[in-house]
C-alpha cells in the first residue's frame, strides 16, 4: 500500500511542481502573454513527435508486436469499449460541442503515458515497463486518430479521416512503427536519436509548464466549482477503470493484464485537454480544471482502486 501511494506521489509532486513554475512565470510577467500558445504549437509539432518517433523506432519490432500481441489485443478490445462508453457519456456533461470534446476524451483517456509510464515500475516493477509501453500502443493511436479531433475547435479539424491523421504526433507515431517493424533503427544516425530523446523529453515538463500558464488565467476558485468535472473524475479514476478490469478478469485475462489495465485507465487526466485547444486557440478552462482535480484525487483513488482490483481477481 505504501509503494502504491509513493508511487503515485512522486511523479504527481513532478507536475505539480512544473505547473507552479509555470503559474509563477506567468503571474509575474517574465514571459509573453502568448507564450502558452507558442510552447503548445512546440509540443503538437515537435516534442510530441519527437518522444513518439523514438519510443515507436526503439521499441516496435514484428518480433516485439508477436511476441507480446496478447497484451496488445487486450488493449485494443478496452480500448474499444473506452471509446463507445466516453461517446455516449460525452454528451450528458455539456451542451456545448467543444465542452462535449474535452469530456469524451477525459473519459476516454487517463494520462497512460508520462503518469502511466512513471508509476508502472514504481508500482509492478521494472519487468512491467516494456509490457505496458506494448499495452499502450492502441492507446497512443486511437489518441492521435480520435482523441485529438474531440480537442481540436471546430472549423480547425481536417475534412476527413485521412486529414484528421495527417497531424505531426499521428504521423510519427506511423513513421516510428514501420521504421522499427522493418528494423532500420540500427541505421538510423546515433545523432537523430540522441537529438529525438532530447526533444522528446521537453514533452512532459513543457506540458505542465503550459498548465501553469494557462491556470494562472484563470480564477483558482472556479476551476474548482465545476461539479461536472468532479462526477468525470470519479468515473475516469474509480469506476470505469473498475469496470475494464473486472471485465477482463471474466473473459480469461491475466493477472499482469489486469494490472496494467488498472495503470493505463486509472491514473490521473493529463493535459492534453489543456495542451491542445490552446494550441488551436480553443477554451482551455474545463481541461484545466479536470487536470487539476483529477490529479489531486489520484493520489488517493489509485491505491483504493488497486485494492479493489486485487480483492477481486485474487
Amino acid at each position: 500500500m505504501q509503494d502504491i501511494i509513493m508511487g503515485t506521489i512522486t511523479p504527481m509532486l513532478y507536475m505539480f511542481l512544473c505547473i507552479i513554475i509555470g503559474y509563477i512565470l506567468c503571474k509575474k510577467n517574465v514571459l509573453p502573454d502568448n507564450t502558452a500558445t507558442v510552447l503548445s504549437k512546440l509540443e503538437v509539432w515537435l516534442f510530441t513527435p519527437a518522444l513518439n518517433l523514438k519510443t515507436f523506432i526503439v521499441n516496435c519490432t514484428v518480433k516485439s508486436l508477436y511476441e507480446n500481441m496478447y497484451f496488445i489485443s487486450y488493449s485494443v478490445i478496452i480500448m474499444g469499449m473506452a471509446v463507445v462508453i466516453a461517446t455516449i457519456l460525452g454528451k450528458l456533461f455539456s451542451k456545448d460541442k467543444m465542452e462535449q470534446g474535452i469530456y469524451r476524451y477525459s473519459l476516454a483517456f487517463a494520462n497512460y503515458g508520462f503518469m502511466g509510464i512513471a508509476v508502472t515500475p514504481l508500482i509492478l516493477g521494472e519487468k512491467y515497463l516494456y509490457l505496458y509501453m506494448m499495452f499502450s500502443i492502441p492507446l497512443q493511436i486511437t489518441t492521435y486518430i480520435w482523441g485529438y479531433a474531440n480537442l481540436i475547435p471546430k472549423g480547425k479539424k481536417g475534412k476527413s479521416l485521412l486529414s484528421n491523421l495527417l497531424n505531426p504526433p499521428c504521423i510519427s507515431v506511423f513513421v516510428g512503427i514501420v521504421i522499427g517493424c522493418l528494423g532500420c533503427k540500427d541505421y538510423v544516425p546515433e545523432a537523430v536519436m540522441l537529438t529525438l530523446d532530447g526533444i522528446g523529453s521537453c514533452m512532459g515538463p513543457v506540458a505542465m509548464v503550459i498548465a501553469g500558464f494557462v491556470i494562472a488565467k484563470y480564477d483558482m476558485f472556479k476551476l474548482f466549482k465545476n461539479k461536472n468535472v468532479y462526477v468525470v473524475s470519479f468515473l475516469r479514476l474509480i469506476l470505469l477503470p473498475f469496470i475494464y478490469c473486472i471485465f477482463l478478469h471474466f473473459i480469461g485475462a491475466n493477472i499482469d493484464v489486469i494490472k496494467i489495465t488498472m495503470i493505463a485507465y486509472g491514473v490521473s487526466l493529463g493535459l492534453n485537454t489543456v495542451v491542445v485547444p490552446e494550441a488551436y486557440g480553443g477554451n482551455t478552462e474545463t481541461g484545466a480544471s479536470m487536470a487539476i482535480i483529477s490529479n489531486i484525487f489520484c493520489i488517493i483513488t489509485l491505491p483504493i482502486l488497486y485494492m479493489m482490483i486485487l480483492s477481486v481477481v485474487q
